[in-house]
C-alpha cells in the first residue's frame, strides 16, 4: 500500500525520456546557434563557451558592475592578439547593458603592474590605475547605456566592466541570452 504510492510519486517527480530528450535538444541547438554566430562574428579560431539565458524580473535593479573574465586572462599566451569577449543577444526586446568604455585598460593597468611587481592578484595604486584608463586626477569612467532590439546582438571585451540595467521601465520579464566567447587555443580554468 504506502511503499507503492511511494514509488508512484517517486517515478512521477522524474522527467520523462521524451522531455529529456527535448531539454537536450533545445540546448544542442541553443550551442548551434551561437556557434554560428561566433563563426560569423570572430571566425573559426573561436567557440562559444557559457551559454547563459538570463532573466529579469519586473522591478529588478541594476547588476553590480562586474566583468566576464578575471584580470589573470591577461597573462594567458597568445591573449592579446585573440582576446576573449561576449556577446548579449536580446530574447525579448528591448535588452538594455550598461558598459563603463575605457574600464578594459584600468582593468589591463592592475594585471601589467602586479605582474611587474611580482605580485599577482594583488591591488595597485589607484594613480596607476587612472593612468592605464587614461583620466586625470578625481575623474571617473561614465557608463554609457546600450539599448538592442530583438535582431540585434552586442559584442564586447569581456574584461569591460559592465551590467545589466535596471527592469523598472517595463512591466514584463526580460530575457537576453549572455555567451562568453574564447580562442579555441586557450584554456581557462572556470574554477
Amino acid at each position: 500500500g504506502a511503499s507503492s504510492s511511494a514509488q508512484a510519486s517517486q517515478r512521477s517527480k522524474m522527467p520523462k525520456p521524451e522531455t529529456q530528450a527535448t531539454r537536450k535538444e533545445l540546448v544542442a541547438r541553443v550551442y548551434l546557434f551561437f556557434s554560428l554566430l561566433v563563426r560569423l562574428v570572430a571566425g573559426d579560431e573561436y567557440e562559444a563557451r557559457e551559454v547563459s539565458l538570463l532573466k529579469s524580473l519586473p522591478g529588478c535593479p541594476r547588476q553590480s558592475g562586474h566583468t566576464d573574465f578575471d584580470h589573470s586572462i591577461y597573462c594567458q599566451p597568445g591573449y592579446k592578439q585573440k582576446p576573449f569577449f561576449s556577446l548579449l543577444v536580446p530574447a525579448i526586446d528591448p535588452a538594455r547593458l550598461i558598459l563603463w568604455p575605457g574600464s578594459h585598460r584600468a582593468a589591463a593597468g592592475v594585471e601589467g603592474c602586479n605582474v611587474q611587481c611580482g605580485k599577482r592578484g594583488q591591488a595597485t595604486r589607484v594613480s596607476h590605475l587612472q593612468k592605464a584608463a587614461g583620466l586625470q586626477a578625481g575623474e571617473v569612467i561614465e557608463p554609457k547605456e546600450l539599448v538592442m532590439d530583438c535582431g540585434q546582438a552586442c559584442a564586447f571585451l569581456g574584461h569591460v566592466v559592465h551590467a545589466g540595467a535596471d527592469n523598472t521601465h517595463w512591466g514584463a520579464t526580460h530575457y537576453r541570452w549572455h555567451c562568453c566567447v574564447m580562442s579555441k587555443t586557450t584554456y581557462v580554468n572556470w574554477e
